[in-house]
């Protein structure tokens, strides 16, 4: 899975706990596919926190082709690792394209917002913004 290259840094003490940390966690459209200009939601986001913001850090932990399970077992507990004071997760069209039950999804979904609420208490965000 290709990390954000401040990933290492940040998991080994480069970011400091007042600044504002931003991970994403999902899949394509974390990433910017099918945007239509730039980097898709995740950049546009970060750009709007950093007007408000500016010593804000983005760690996009996001894979094309990930499933729910995908980012249960490789993306939430490097998440959790930053301390996240923001989080957004996209995640859920390839499990449709690859026939993941729909028990299996919704488990794989409350185990990541409870991983991550369990590393310490911070707003998830659930929706993929558009």
């Amino acid at each position: 899975m290709d990390r954000d290259p401040s990933f290492s840094a940040a998991a080994g003490g480069g970011i400091t706990i007042s600044q504002t940390v931003y991970v994403a966690l999902g899949d394509s459209t974390g990433v910017g596919m099918g945007a239509r200009k730039g980097g898709g939601y995740v950049d546009r986001l970060f750009h709007r926190l950093q007007r408000v913001q500016p010593c804000a850090h983005l760690v996009n932990l996001c894979v094309s082709g990930a499933t729910s399970g995908d980012a249960l077992r490789e993306q939430v507990d490097a998440a959790a690792l930053l301390r996240p004071t923001v989080v957004t997760l996209c995640i859920g069209i390839n499990d449709v394209t690859r026939d993941v039950a729909v028990g299996e999804f919704s488990a794989n979904l409350r185990a990541i917002i409870l991983r991550l609420k369990r590393s310490e208490e911070r707003r998830v965000g659930k929706e993929c913004l558009r």
